[in-house]
């Protein structure tokens, strides 16, 4: 074993012996694992060895993980991810993050809406600093870029290439955010000679600068964009330094909306083992949903390489144009459906090839109690220089599932039309069992491979993969998988009897092929002290290592000469510190953790005289070393009070109303006459009496409605409203009295 890897796996065993200290803790997942292939003319190989991942929390410094994995592999031990890394160390201001050994580094610095194309992360073996600060994040890292090996556990090997850079990066808000970035690639060969760069883009050094940014102007609406500028040596010349990338996304619940356009050189970010850049041309892709189960989709792109117009390289020209829907539909059906067209041109030294190729496919949905059944039909067109080929498949999967139990299998039919037609039937079963810690499944294939098919021979395929884990007592755990594949090649059965009428003997079968490989891993986990949770570890570290700032201001009520200050007043944050304004006014809160926090006034234990003015909480972002200053505005409550006088019967107010404008308050006098409004900001008031209701044969002598201005500086005086008492008229009645009858005449 070699001296390294001996040494990092007595690191490992020497922190996992560490004793835990006061409030500490961490967890140690230990696993011994083995991976074997072979087949008929084929070697056993192998790869198998151990790995041990651990972290561990320590008070007041951060969180540090780490992983060995080392294995025995192509006849030597190899090294998969062996790496150390203190996070979350709170220094000098700044939040540390320390990495050494194998680390990955993204090579986006802002979040990319788009999907078309690829960004491949830089795989190094070196070491990375970062520190971040309020809203800025800074990192510088150096490492020679390696690439996985091996089918199911993978190992690293070295490409030779060096790496080394910085990054910067910056956000305003959640609507801006901008990142820049220095590279340096020296590039070599690995040990082994292997070719990990394409000729003509093998390079002696690389130099760039990239600068990405991302902005929100709206919600829903994001624009991105990426500059990025180069100079290469050791190459011929020609290379443009210049690359760019830009583009808009636009989503909501109904529609989406995106669209780019890159044009990148030959040498925009030459990573070892992977082919990025030489592209330009745009994208575009649309989705719509008219309705609750309808969705329709499209895009289209359309590419070209070789910008540099290199005389060496082959021209590739790529258009691709797809279009599609997806519907519920009743009974609970669902259709979905998409056709993609693609148009490949390809111009070399041997002239042009043009490529016209085209794919429908539609498929049919439908759950029926336990069972789902689903219906598929693709049509594939190929066509090269004129000439075409057809291939369509039919194909129906039933799953089954019965609580713990699910089993499912499917039948293709395929058929392939060109030079001559071709039939196959292709099948496959699944099944899946869970018993309490235990699962087991197994899936079988079997039919034969149309694609691979010849006039003159046949393909048949038969794979079956079994395979289990289990949940074992003492925090143990086993894994296991067995794969077999056998492909036997043998004559068209069309061509056996004219071969045989000429004389000529005909074995059926020509080739064949038997693999099989197994995969083993048992593991058992390890905890010790009071173990960080599952879930978040920045956050945990964050909480127990903060690096602080203060928050200060002041709690003012506004009067008519000017701002004075309110003492008395409770201003809390994220609802659990509390802290009172003093005679000045002003509050301060020491210690605050970095980041986002919530402050305002506590309204529950707020004053009963006052009431919160505008804004009267805040999300605030705490950054380290700094003191954020948020002032509160108080509003001073004051009361219009007075009495009604003269009233004929103390109960005869029982019924009488007192409004306040422009407030639409109202209320009714004590017996004595007396009457209040609480709790009234300063102001313009009127107070009236409802007219309507006033007692019987009284009236209000004097306004009935009185203008007040209530200042807490120059408290009013009471409002009094007097109320006269009507007389009342009787009604006159008119009387004749009889008199003396005078003489009657003859």
């Amino acid at each position: 074993m070699h001296a390294g890897v001996v040494g990092r796996a007595c690191l490992g065993a020497l922190l996992l012996c560490l004793p835990a200290a006061p409030q500490s803790g961490g967890q140690a997942d230990i696993a011994a694992q083995g991976y074997y292939l072979a087949g008929s003319g084929q070697p056993l190989s192998d790869t198998s060895g151990a790995s041990i991942r651990f972290r561990q929390f320590l008070p007041g410094v951060g969180l540090l993980t780490g992983v060995v994995e080392d294995y025995r592999a192509r006849g030597g031990w190899q090294t998969g991810d062996n790496a150390l890394e203190l996070r979350g160390l709170a220094w000098l201001g700044y939040r540390w993050n320390l990495s050494g050994g194998d680390f990955r580094l993204a090579p986006l610095m802002v979040a990319n809406p788009f999907t078309n194309i690829f960004y491949p992360e830089l795989t190094l073996r070196g070491a990375m600093v970062e520190a971040s600060r309020g809203n800025a994040t800074y990192s510088a890292f150096y490492g020679v870029q390696t690439l996985y090996q091996g089918p199911r556990i993978p190992y690293r090997l070295s490409t030779g290439e060096r790496a080394a850079g910085a990054t910067v990066r910056y956000h305003w808000g959640e609507q801006l955010t901008v990142g820049l970035r220095l590279l340096r690639l020296s590039e070599s060969q690995p040990a082994d000679g292997a070719l990990v760069l394409p000729l003509y883009k093998r390079f002696d050094t690389y130099n760039s600068a990239s600068l990405q940014a991302l902005y929100t102007p709206l919600p829903g609406l994001r624009l991105f964009g990426e500059a990025s500028a180069a100079s290469v040596s050791g190459v011929a010349a020609g290379q443009r330094p210049l690359s760019l990338f830009t583009g808009l996304a636009y989503e909501t619940e109904r529609f989406t909306f995106r669209a780019n356009y890159v044009d990148q050189g030959a040498f925009y970010l030459p990573l070892a083992g992977f082919y990025v850049g030489d592209r330009r041309g745009p994208f575009g892709e649309v989705r719509i949903k008219p309705l609750r189960r309808l969705e329709l989709f499209g895009s289209i792109s359309s590419y070209r390489n070789n910008r540099e117009r290199d005389a060496r390289l082959a021209s590739y020209s790529a258009v691709s144009e797809s279009a599609g829907f997806s519907a519920q539909l009743p009974l609970r059906f669902s259709l979905s459906g998409q056709v993609n067209l693609v148009r490949f041109d390809t111009t070399d030294s041997n002239g042009e090839t043009r490529s016209n190729n085209s794919q429908w496919t539609a498929t049919l949905n439908r759950p029926l109690g336990r069972q789902n059944l689903r219906l598929t039909y693709r049509d594939m067109r190929l066509a090269n220089n004129g000439q075409v080929n057809r291939q369509t498949s039919r194909e129906f999967e039933d799953l089954l599932q019965f609580r713990r139990l699910v089993v499912g299998g499917s039948v293709r039919l395929d058929s392939s039309g060109g030079a001559d037609v071709r039939n196959t039937i292709f099948t496959r079963a699944n099944v899946q069992l869970r018993a309490g810690r235990l699962t087991a499944y197994a899936y079988f294939d079997i039919g034969r491979d149309l694609v691979n098919r010849t006039i003159f021979a046949t393909n048949a395929l038969n794979s079956t993969v079994i395979g289990a884990s289990a949940e074992l007592p003492s925090h143990w755990s086993l894994q296991t998988e067995l794969f077999r594949s056998t492909l036997s090649m043998a004559v068209n059965p069309a061509n056996v009897f004219l071969l045989q009428s000429q004389g000529i003997a005909v074995p059926t079968a020509l080739s064949g092929v038997d693999q099989w490989s197994l995969y083993v891993r048992a593991a058992r986990q390890i905890r010790w002290g009071q173990a960080p949770p599952g879930g978040n570890f920045e956050s945990y570290t964050i909480a127990r290592i903060p690096i602080t700032g203060a928050i200060e201001g002041e709690v003012y009520e506004t009067t008519p000469a000017g701002r004075r200050p309110v003492a008395g007043i409770p201003v809390d944050v994220d609802g659990s510190r509390l802290a009172l304004s003093e005679a000045s006014g002003a509050y301060r809160f020491a210690a605050i953790p970095e980041g986002q926090h919530e402050l305002g006034l506590r309204l529950s234990e707020l004053p009963a005289n006052f009431e919160p003015g505008a804004n009267s909480r805040r999300t605030v972002l705490i950054s380290t070393r700094r003191t954020t200053r948020v002032d509160f505005e108080v509003v001073r409550l004051g009361a219009v009070c007075g009495r009604i006088l003269d009233a004929p019967d103390p109960h005869s107010l029982e019924n009488l109303i007192i409004h306040v404008q422009p407030l639409n308050r109202y209320t009714t006098p004590e017996t004595d006459g007396q009457f209040c409004f609480y709790n009234l900001p300063p102001g313009e008031y009127e107070a009236s009496v409802d007219l309507s209701r006033l007692p019987p044969l009284t009236h209000v002598v004097g306004p009935a409605a009185v203008r007040v201005r209530l200042d807490p500086d120059d408290p009013p005086k009471p409002v009094e409203f007097r109320l006269g008492r009507d007389f009342e008229s009787k009604p006159v009645r008119k009387r004749t009295l009889d008199g003396p009858k005078p003489p009657a005449r003859n």
